[in-house]
């Protein structure tokens, strides 16, 4: 905090020591305000304390964290250069280059293992959260007769391929209020139907029809799609377009410009040109979901495209519903009663596509695990090796009243620091891995994952590498426990 004299109008340190052992009596103002406090001490009034707001406390928070981090880095090398290069320590007093390098393979062995599990780890869980989470406010999606997957695919992350179309009396019979003179059925199971039609892109992304009320719905937690300042929704009849945040900051695109949509879903320089301009009229808040890589026209207007065939213009790629409590009862009457019709439930279909690919996860995991294994056999290798040049150091300890239990500490927790450096390196090779896999997660699928999120493994792996460097010490401590003290303290010639 500062701690203002305002006699002097500077900082006083006999306040600011006071005000340090007298911390609990200061208290936090917000910062549109500002409070004086004055504090006696018998008969002696102190100047007026100007305390810090919310701001500057968050940035001493922060200041200490990264105190108490540096601090511990900055004790965690002075292990290992005691270690390393201390003479008498775990190499010779004076090590050569083979031995650096030794020691740096044990470090980066056990930092890797650690790293790359704990990457794997967080990677699969929050991309499995993520992926299941993002379903646009919509609980399944129908369309052609064909994959559950890539029918998910394609109309939620703009994925993939359609499995085929829709006719466009499909979507009345699922929104319309009576059909045929009768009550409509499906309204007991669907709650909302929102159709897509997609078939073309701008500069690889692609172009999705639809109507306004898709970004009436909720895509999570009760937050619906923003517009940017200047902006505003297409008109259903104009030839109009909304893009994504992703889109617009990516080619550079801004309220009032004009686009040629290209025909297909994936760029082809080859491709056709659709002779027609879109006016670009709004563009939407960043939402971290799929909707943020693509570019939004009325769905009119996506199927009378020009150069689209005649007979195709009526029909939908895909519908998104929100449905019912009874909702399920329509999703399994439609894939088991029908021939040309799928209805995917979204977040299922997500996790049965992680599920298939666990066994990825299991199998580098275990990798790690070998990797770390491998680095914890070289510890206990080059620990046991030195203990024959260490005999007489160790017999000098024991004759100055070391105890046997001492000795075998030292030795263990020697081993443990060893560790601890490669907990550190694992550490930083996490951060590395997490920051590549979320720039390409964001990159492709357009979802975002949390690399500062906490996670039950960021304690366990340490906690695993500290106990498994423990392990890897007791065999050299059991060789200095049992090291004979006169028989090693005779001189040598």
């Amino acid at each position: 905090p500062h701690l203002i004299d305002k006699t002097t109008n500077k900082r006083n340190p006999k306040l600011y020591a006071l005000a340090r052992l007298r911390w609990s009596s200061c208290y936090w103002v917000d910062s549109t305000r500002h409070v004086q406090q004055t504090d006696k001490i018998g008969s002696n009034q102190r100047p007026a304390v100007t305390l810090i707001d919310s701001d500057a406390r968050q940035s001493w928070r922060r200041w200490r964290i990264a105190v108490a981090a540096s601090t511990l880095f900055l004790f965690a090398s002075m292990c290992g250069y005691v270690i390393v290069f201390w003479p008498g320590g775990g190499w010779s007093s004076h090590p050569t280059g083979l031995e650096c390098a030794v020691a740096g393979c044990l470090l980066v062995s056990i930092g890797l293992a650690m790293g790359l599990f704990m990457a794997i780890w967080t990677v699969k869980e929050q991309s499995m959260a993520a992926f299941t989470n993002v379903t646009g406010g919509f609980d399944a999606v129908m369309g052609s007769r064909g994959s559950e997957l890539s029918l998910v695919l394609f109309s939620v992350f703009h994925m993939d391929k359609a499995p085929g179309t829709l006719p466009p009396e499909t979507l009345d019979e699922l929104t319309a209020p009576k059909l045929k003179g009768q009550p409509n059925p499906n309204r007991r199971f669907i709650k909302r139907a929102v159709p897509l039609v997609v078939g073309d892109n701008h500069q690889d992304f692609r172009i999705v029809g639809t109507t306004r009320e898709f970004f009436e719905v909720p895509y999570r937690d009760q937050q619906r799609h923003a517009l940017r300042p200047k902006g505003r929704l297409f008109g259903e009849q104009a030839q109009e377009a909304v893009l994504g945040s992703y889109v617009a900051d990516r080619l550079g695109m801004k309220v009032g410009q004009t686009f040629r949509p290209m025909h297909g879903i994936n760029y082809n320089q080859e491709a056709e040109i659709h002779p027609v301009d879109y006016l670009v009229v709004g563009i939407l808040e960043p939402s971290n979901t799929p909707a943020d890589r693509a570019i939004w026209i009325p769905m009119k207007g996506a199927q009378n495209m020009p150069g689209h065939r005649y007979e195709a213009r009526q029909e939908i790629s895909a519908i998104l519903l929100q449905l019912t409590g009874l909702g399920p009862i329509f999703v399994d009457g439609v894939n088991k009663g029908t021939r040309d019709k799928t209805v995917a439930l979204i977040a299922p279909t997500v996790t049965r596509f992680f599920q298939r690919f666990e066994w990825v996860g299991v199998v580098l995991g275990g990798m790690a695990a070998l990797v770390a294994l491998v680095g914890a056999g070289a510890i206990m290798a080059s620990l046991h090796n030195t203990m024959n040049e260490r005999r007489r150091e160790i017999a000098i300890l024991r004759s100055l009243g070391a105890r046997r239990g001492t000795v075998f500490s030292v030795i263990v927790l020697e081993s443990m620091a060893i560790s601890a450096l490669g907990v550190l390196m694992g550490a930083a090779i996490y951060v590395g891995l997490m920051l590549t896999s979320v720039h390409f997660i964001h990159e492709y699928p357009g979802v975002v994952i949390g690399p500062w999120e906490t996670s039950p493994v960021m304690l366990g792996a340490p906690l695993g590498v500290l106990a498994l460097g423990a392990l890897a010490g007791l065999l050299p401590a059991a060789k200095a426990y049992r090291t004979d003290v006169a028989s090693h303290l005779i001189p040598q010639s």
